[in-house]
């Protein structure tokens, strides 16, 4: 148990947030990261929202967003290159989901973190 009198994750919760930390660019759905451990999609959910509060598929794209706010912040990358990089196929979707993240567009987040474009 944790110190939260919780019972630890076993295996299978630790080897998809390992998938989706490390290979968070890849086109996950729930029902891939589930068959991947031999659980069900429900299974999965309900462990990981047990253990960590959120969802695998919550997880994948909070990942994806920190990483292409690093990628804005240290890179001249185009938006839509970062985009692509991180596992977004839609424009508007990613926009929409970075400024509710970071509270910016992600142009205006890059311009708050001083990496010009050449």
């Amino acid at each position: 148990m944790d110190a939260d009198g919780r019972d630890a994750p076993d295996a299978r919760v630790w080897e998809v947030l390992q998938l989706v930390q490390l290979r968070y660019a890849e086109q996950w759905s729930l029902e891939k990261l589930a068959i991947h451990v031999n659980l069900s999609g429900r299974q999965l959910d309900r462990l990981f929202s047990r253990h960590f509060g959120r969802t695998p598929m919550a997880l994948l794209k909070v990942t994806r967003l920190d990483r292409a706010a690093e990628l804005l912040g240290t890179s001249h990358l185009r938006v839509k290159e970062i985009m692509t990089r991180v596992g977004f196929n839609h424009c508007g979707h990613f926009v929409d989901d970075f400024i509710g993240q970071f509270g910016a567009s992600p142009t205006e987040y890059r311009r708050a973190k001083n990496v010009h474009m050449s």
